[in-house]
């Protein structure tokens, strides 16, 4: 296997890190472009992207815009954009898309988004559908409802009482507090992403991953909760869309697989019907870095071969 890394200029004109796991000299069957999660980067996919590679798809991923190098090139984690910061990432999304469309034209692509970035994708599909042959959601949820409207009040006043580019620990802690309530034997405050413990103790020292990002990040993510969840925007998604959500039973995001079967259902109720659910018993936030992520890897796998079959 093989891994380039490269800056590329969006649409926007700002520069995002990306990766590209792939094998030379050989050409995949199909691509997956990745978006990852809330406070974290592409490097924590490594082993997934490892997997698929060894089974013939070529693997892209950018870190967002306040995330991993990227951020660390703007020069604050967990800060999107001073104006229209999730809409601008989702932009940034497409601008991939269309870098993997240029170097492997006519070629399957499906879109798999985790948590913040399964949010992302679903604004994104909403514009772009007709790129992708399908689309995964890892560790996603249902809007917030009237607690969203909440958060975007307290957002404003926090941006504007400490600034846009300043950690917000009130929100974090607010957004965050509940999270382990579910969680047995807890050790630290992020029990709740996987069951692997040697993974979770990874995640707490990766100065890249679990910051507390700014008010105005925040801001950007409840405004982006309602953009992905607009009845306007959903019925404009292509209907032969094949969807696969994938979630553990012990997943806050999903409110125990709640929040996945509501969203699931708006979806369906909008005309898509090829819509597949994977729950995983007791398995947490992170399928795709559990103690079982192999199995979660041959399900991915086996789903979009009978996507392209």
């Amino acid at each position: 296997m093989e891994q380039k890394t490269y800056w590329l200029t969006t649409d926007e004109h700002h520069k995002v890190f990306v990766r590209n796991w792939y094998q030379s000299n050989h050409s995949p069957k199909a691509i997956i472009q990745l978006a990852h999660g809330m406070a974290e980067h592409t490097g924590r996919y490594q082993r997934f992207a490892e997997f698929m590679v060894e089974r013939n798809f070529a693997v892209y991923a950018n870190d967002h815009r306040g995330h991993g190098h990227t951020g660390k090139r703007q020069g604050t984690l967990g800060f999107l954009d001073e104006k229209n910061g999730f809409d601008k990432t989702v932009n940034d999304l497409w601008s991939v898309t269309k870098t993997i469309e240029r170097e492997h034209p006519g070629k399957p692509l499906f879109l798999l988004g985790h948590s913040m970035g399964s949010f992302l994708a679903r604004c994104y599909i909403q514009q772009h559908s007709h790129a992708l042959n399908g689309v995964l959601l890892s560790g996603t949820g249902s809007h917030p409802g009237l607690i969203n409207n909440l958060g975007k009040i307290l957002a404003i006043a926090e941006r504007k009482r400490r600034g846009p580019k300043v950690p917000s620990k009130l929100l974090h802690q607010l957004a965050f507090a509940n999270y382990n309530r579910n969680i047995d034997n807890r050790v630290t405050e992020f029990d709740w992403l996987s069951r692997d413990s040697e993974l979770v103790r990874a995640y707490l020292n990766d100065p890249f991953s679990g910051f507390v990002p700014t008010a105005a990040f925040f801001l950007d993510l409840f405004t982006g909760f309602d953009h992905m969840d607009d009845p306007d925007g959903i019925e404009s998604i292509a209907k032969q869309l094949p969807m696969l959500f994938f979630s553990g039973s012990k997943d806050p995001v999903g409110k125990q697989v709640k929040g996945v079967f509501r969203t699931a259902d708006t979806y369906y109720q909008h005309g898509i019907q090829d819509i597949t659910i994977r729950i995983y018993e007791n398995g947490r936030h992170e399928m795709l870095n559990e103690i079982n992520k192999e199995e979660v890897f041959t399900d991915i796998v086996n789903w979009i071969h009978d996507v392209m079959s």
